[in-house]
């Protein structure tokens, strides 16, 4: 249907789909509150990753970011836990009995760096091999970030979103500015308010029931069988939609209103793809 049209028939599903997404980005963060800089952390570890801190003053970077010391910024910027931890291959010289595959060694390919280092699907020692072990040293650091997004409250925005959309646009309602409606398998939200019925002017030539007038007996609207205009009732037309009623939009464009820069560019392209 296109990225302007979701169903929200199970938002449960759509919720855990755009939180693993950004868990696989990275993108999800644990918004930890409002610190002084003074009083971050001095020791990060992996259970830390993605807590995120917004600093309440100016401050200047030291050896914890991981883009160094030095670096100026102002209050209002928010710092998060990032994985710097690195990886490295070291070759490793097999006794012979070693089964590889269980040993966890890696083969490398390539015949210049960077090599591309793969598990060996090797059950014994192949003599004209040379095998490698990973190992990984643990490291976390800081990094100064714009925005980030909690994806937790991405439910109850999700939610938000979909309490304001009214279902499939229907020219007999009366909607509000502002009010968010499904038209040809889109999303559209209202410019102004609109009625769905319009008081007539007849010049008294008209056939009621040929214009497809209507009338009002003050709960519903009912065409008219009149075929004369009859002077002592009122006539109403129903209005159609009309592209000028409304500004085409997204999902992901409603959540980003919800929460104010809550997305990074690279988290609303992710979004946009997981809602197509």
């Amino acid at each position: 249907m296109g990225k302007n049209f979701v169903s929200f028939e199970n938002e449960e599903v759509l919720i855990k789909k755009i939180g693993d997404k950004f868990k696989a980005l990275g993108g999800a963060y644990v918004p930890r509150g409002s610190i002084a800089f003074a009083n971050l952390p001095t020791v990060f570890t992996k259970a830390m990753r993605g807590y995120a801190w917004n600093i309440t003053d100016d401050f200047t970077t030291d050896a914890r970011f991981i883009e160094g010391a030095g670096k100026k910024y102002f209050a209002g910027e928010n710092v998060i836990v990032v994985d710097n931890s690195t990886t490295a291959y070291n070759e490793v010289t097999p006794t012979g009995t070693e089964n590889p595959k269980d040993e966890g060694w890696y083969e490398r390919s390539g015949s210049a760096e960077p090599y591309t280092y793969t598990a060996t699907t090797d059950e014994t020692v192949d003599t004209g091999k040379t095998y490698y072990e990973e190992v990984v040293t643990e490291a976390y650091a800081l990094d100064v970030i714009g925005n980030f997004i909690n994806v937790d409250g991405l439910e109850e925005e999700i939610k938000a979103v979909k309490d304001m959309i009214t279902d499939e646009f229907s020219a007999e309602k009366d909607y509000a500015k502002g009010d968010i409606v499904i038209h040809d398998n889109k999303l559209y939200q209202l410019n102004n308010d609109y009625e769905a019925y319009s008081e007539v002017t007849p010049t008294g030539t008209e056939n009621p029931s040929d214009e497809g007038w209507y009338e009002f007996d003050g709960t519903d609207y009912t065409l008219s069988t009149d075929t004369t205009v009859d002077s002592t009732k009122t006539y109403y037309t129903l209005n159609e939609w009309d592209d000028s009623i409304a500004t085409q939009t997204t999902v992901a464009e409603l959540i980003q209103n919800a929460e104010p820069d809550s997305l990074t560019t690279e988290q609303l392209n992710s979004l946009l793809a997981i809602l197509d």
